[in-house]
């Protein structure tokens, strides 16, 4: 290998080390937060009636296009649809 090259392969790995570090170094040192107390039974009720006042209950409706009629005229257009074949028979 020619010196150049020597040297740009140099300069690469010690770039490349010297960022591994950084982002190494960057993450902390693995030291868990504290957590939040857990939440008492009060808090867990206000906050159930919290979402129950935001999202609203439709009822037993789950589309509504539930009761539309049926205007495909593909599923009438074969008339030999009933008709089945055993290729096997």
């Amino acid at each position: 290998m020619n010196k150049k090259a020597l040297i740009s392969a140099g300069v690469t790995i010690v770039v490349a080390a010297l960022i591994a570090w950084y982002f190494a170094t960057k993450t902390g040192t693995g030291e868990k937060p504290a957590s939040s107390p857990p939440a008492t039974s009060s808090e867990s009720a206000a906050v159930q009636r919290a979402a129950q006042a935001a999202v609203p209950s439709f009822g037993d409706v789950t589309s509504p296009l539930q009761n539309q009629p049926n205007v495909n005229p593909a599923e009438n257009a074969n008339p030999l649809q009933s008709v089945k074949t055993n290729p096997f028979q």
